[in-house]
């Protein structure tokens, strides 16, 4: 028991204040900053931005835009369809971001503090942002 305590302890996620918001149609994306350090991982320490989308209306709604991540000002991300992410919202439905399910296109890799990776995110924008 008290290894799997420690073992929880040890990967850890701490959620700071919203960053960004983006709006259009009756749908709100924001972004909240989020460190996760793992000691069991050698010092695995990275900073994500992770979002949220709310459909704030009585219709069904679907989103459409491409993620432009800018590290040392030049966009990474740009020009690969990877980073297109669509999703389809019930009425007032909201869609949270986790850093631990980074597959569904809503996390964007910030910083690396244990300095492995030099690169750092100095812009991020929502590119063909649609809504359906």
């Amino acid at each position: 028991m008290k290894i799997l305590i420690f073992s929880l302890l040890s990967f850890l996620t701490t959620p700071i204040f919203a960053q960004r918001t983006f709006e259009k149609d009756g749908i709100n994306i924001e972004t909240r900053k989020e460190r996760v350090i793992d000691k069991n991982a050698n010092d695995f320490d990275y900073e994500y931005e992770v979002l949220t989308i709310k459909n704030n209306t009585n219709t069904s709604k679907t989103v459409v835009f491409h993620k432009a991540a800018f590290y040392n000002e030049t966009c990474w991300t740009c020009e690969n369809d990877e980073y297109k992410v669509s999703f389809t919202l019930k009425p007032n439905e909201i869609i949270k971001g986790k850093v631990t399910d980074r597959d569904k296109g809503l996390t964007v890799f910030i910083k690396d503090y244990s300095g492995r990776i030099k690169e750092e995110l100095s812009d991020f924008q929502l590119l063909k942002f649609e809504v359906k």
